[in-house]
């Protein structure tokens, strides 16, 4: 078994019985879509749940998704999550023409996710992958 992830104070590994598992309710296939359903499940909700903020790859491609426009990967936050329709809401933020930002909202099935990296504090530098 290998430690992947640690987030809400316990350690999570690959295997059997981990996130990879049929034993969360869900309708969803996919490691991915069964740390989303984790990750919600935890009891309060809340957008940061010790995951403070995390990068995606898309099935099919090699690079971290970019809604932005910049240089760097999009910064996702898990904001909610629908395991019956397999449907995540990620937010992220955005800045506006007026130097502002705002907080926008991305739709996706968490079956079309390949993979997650999260990221402490804003940190590119620090992402582990998932």
């Amino acid at each position: 078994m290998s430690l992947y992830a640690e987030y809400n104070g316990r350690a999570r590994t690959t295997g059997k019985g981990s996130c990879c598992s049929k034993s969360l309710k869900s309708n969803c296939e996919g490691c991915i879509c069964y740390f989303f359903l984790d990750i919600f499940s935890s009891i309060p909700f809340n957008n940061s749940n010790g995951l403070t903020q995390f990068i995606i790859v898309l099935k099919g491609v090699s690079e971290p998704l970019n809604l932005t426009g910049s240089s760097s990967p999009t910064l996702f936050r898990l904001a909610s999550f629908n395991p019956e329709k397999c449907c995540a809401v990620l937010s992220y933020e955005v800045t506006l023409g007026t130097g502002a930002t705002a907080t926008r909202n991305f739709l996706i099935n968490c079956s079309d996710i390949a993979g997650v990296s999260y990221v402490n504090d804003g940190d590119l530098g620090t992402g582990n992958a998932i």
